[in-house]
């Protein structure tokens, strides 16, 4: 359904993660202005038993980097949405 979206023949329901480089860039743009929040959600974790290995820890920092960077990017562009207020 993103694909067809994404080729103009049609719109597209899609969760943030899926299709956040695609509104950041503008390949997709919002059909309405507000957010709809569900339950779904993705999750880091690693075992309490142990600390993260240095490589986990860099791994685990640069990725909730990317998606503050991310979050930005479509809260710039898309300034209705509200993605950063709904987000973080």
């Amino acid at each position: 359904m993103i694909q067809a979206a994404l080729l103009s023949q049609g719109m597209a329901l899609g969760w943030l993660t899926v299709v956040s480089h695609a509104l950041k860039t503008s390949a997709l743009l919002p059909a309405a202005s507000t957010l709809t929040r569900t339950s779904r959600r993705c999750v880091l974790f690693g075992s309490s038993r142990r600390a993260l290995r240095p490589i986990a820890a860099e791994i685990r920092a640069w990725f909730i980097t990317e998606l503050h960077r991310e979050i930005q990017a479509i809260d710039e562009a898309h300034t209705s949405l509200g993605v950063r207020a709904a987000c973080l």
